[in-house]
């Protein structure tokens, strides 16, 4: 059985960019800050003017774990986990090939790219820079 995200109209944009090979984030045009997950507000100041943006694509590995364990069908493990910093600010749960193991560390500087994954659907994978 395959996995596939539940898509609110909050987070319809930043899917639709996956799909595109873009990475976006919705900005609050209030306080001008992104975040993440998508949601009608902004978790900052409660302002509900949203604009979504392209990002940079740039970030630095905030977390990381190796996932050795089946949990979705169709992800095979191992796979490399890892949380993004995003350069404008919100973190991301993303991958990174396991060909990075050995030189994935906290502060890693990563560039963003998509792949189709088994259930059609475009993720971010990150790559070290």
């Amino acid at each position: 059985m395959s996995v596939y995200p539940a898509i609110s109209d909050d987070s319809a944009p930043l899917w639709q960019g996956y799909a595109q090979g873009e990475l976006r984030l919705p900005w609050c045009d209030a306080c001008v800050r992104p975040h993440l997950p998508p949601g009608p507000i902004c978790p900052y100041c409660l302002a509900d003017s949203l604009s979504w943006r392209t990002a940079s694509g740039y970030g630095t590995v905030g977390t990381f774990a190796v996932v050795r364990r089946k949990y979705f069908a169709d992800f095979d493990p191992p796979y490399l986990f890892v949380q993004i910093a995003l350069e404008e600010g919100p973190r991301l749960p993303a991958s990174m090939p396991m060909e990075a193991l050995d030189m994935v560390r906290v502060g890693l500087p990563v560039r963003v790219r998509f792949e189709r994954a088994r259930n059609q659907w475009s993720l971010p994978v990150f790559d070290p820079i």
